[in-house]
């Protein structure tokens, strides 16, 4: 069986993506699988230019617009992305122009993600190069809110997408149901997951003064400025308190957040050990107590299933996350924390709570862990072998699944 992925991200720069471990569950299996990467059209320092990074991009995009690179099982096409402010469907062409290492190719099943790819994958299948299509539906995109015309081309897009799979994998229940709502031949629910054995070391602490932390993205919608105001109120109760804060630091946001804690007066108090490798995430949860998962309350976030959930339960720690979604359903099942208002004040007493309480913070710990299990990557992707084989059987059938 051969497989094509089409990654809606750089495969590379972010290794902790649910598609990363979805490319590595195939890979084990000995299956051929060829993944299409998408590289940011600038990759030098934040704090060039607008001028700088447009001739940096568009120098690279011209002399090394593509990089082909073997993998496991298979290769990996790396094409430079355009612009951020064109439009995905000329990203989708200028990435089919690039693609002649492919066109030769014939592949069962093609696995794509990110519904601004969905246009290469209806090119690719009309070429004859894929068969089956499977959609990997990990987010609602037009949560992300930016203008009116893009969520409104959004929406079009992933209408497509479900229009387009033979089976939709989505990431919860909660958008499983809208896909369904939408058409989808066939769902399936596959959630995000974790690398349970690895996780699991932390749940073994070591001393440690009371300590939060956070791993991934520093965006807005993910309230790491609201969970630092509300952390600013328990300084002033445990005045030791630490909060880790892991992920890249660099961009206006992460600005912000270390101008906020200055002005807070917390600065010995919050620590950003900047980006780590996810194989290094439990050693610093070894030293935690508390995960934070404070979402805004939007559309984005109540669809979305967030993989820092699952780890920080898989390394023994309570939970602090939104009354929101997939969130708030994970924290309440796995009985591992609290569900609050996005607000600093509730998140501050959540915290309080559950600190000055070794008993509910050990039950916390314990009924994680344990919740974690059925969480593995692997367990997860039981199904995903069987789906797969027969997509491609229906293919081979001319019929639906």
């Amino acid at each position: 069986m051969k497989i094509l992925f089409i990654a809606g991200m750089d495969v590379t720069i972010h290794p902790n993506h649910r598609a990363h471990h979805f490319i590595a569950f195939l890979e084990r299996f000995g299956i051929q699988v060829d993944v299409i990467s998408m590289t940011p059209f600038y990759t030098g320092r934040e704090s060039a230019t607008p001028w700088t990074r447009f001739q940096s991009g568009l120098c690279e995009s011209i002399v090394n617009p593509v990089v082909i690179q073997k993998r496991k099982t298979g290769i990996e096409v790396d094409i430079r992305r355009l612009p951020g402010r064109l439009d995905a469907f000329l990203q989708s062409f200028w990435a089919y122009l690039h693609l002649c290492p492919l066109f030769g190719k014939r592949y069962d099943v093609c696995i794509f993600g990110n519904p601004d790819n969905v246009l290469l994958t209806l090119l690719l299948k009309k070429r004859g190069v894929v068969g089956s299509i499977i959609y990997d539906d990990w987010d609602f995109y037009p949560g992300f809110n930016r203008s009116w015309l893009w969520n409104r081309l959004t929406i079009y897009r992933e209408q497509v997408c479900v229009s387009l799979a033979d089976v939709v994998i989505s990431v919860g229940s909660l958008l499983a149901d809208l896909r369904k709502r939408q058409g989808a031949v066939r769902t399936l629910v596959i959630p995000n997951g974790v690398n349970y054995p690895l996780f699991a070391a932390a749940q073994t602490k070591g001393p440690h003064v009371p300590t939060l932390i956070y791993s991934g993205k520093l965006a807005d919608d993910f309230g790491v400025d609201v969970s630092i105001k509300g952390f600013a109120r328990v300084v002033e109760r445990i005045p030791e308190a630490r909060y880790l804060i892991i992920s890249y630091d660099q961009g206006p946001y992460a600005q912000y957040l270390r101008t906020l804690v200055d002005q807070l007066g917390i600065s010995k108090n919050v620590v950003f050990p900047g980006p780590k490798r996810y194989e290094e995430l439990p050693q610093y949860m070894a030293e935690a107590d508390i995960g934070v998962a404070l979402f805004k309350q939007n559309d984005l976030m109540k669809y979305a299933f967030p993989l820092k959930v699952v780890e920080y339960m898989a390394a023994g720690l309570a939970v602090i996350g939104t009354e929101i979604g997939e969130t708030e359903k994970l924290i309440c099942e796995g009985k591992c924390g609290r569900c609050v208002p996005y607000s600093p004040e509730a998140f501050a007493s959540a915290v309080l709570d559950i600190l000055s309480d070794d008993t509910i913070l050990k039950n916390y710990r314990e009924n994680a862990s344990e919740y974690a299990r059925g969480y593995d990557w692997d367990l997860l992707f039981t199904s995903l072998l069987d789906v797969i084989e027969a997509a491609a059987k229906a293919q081979d059938r001319g019929t639906n699944l």
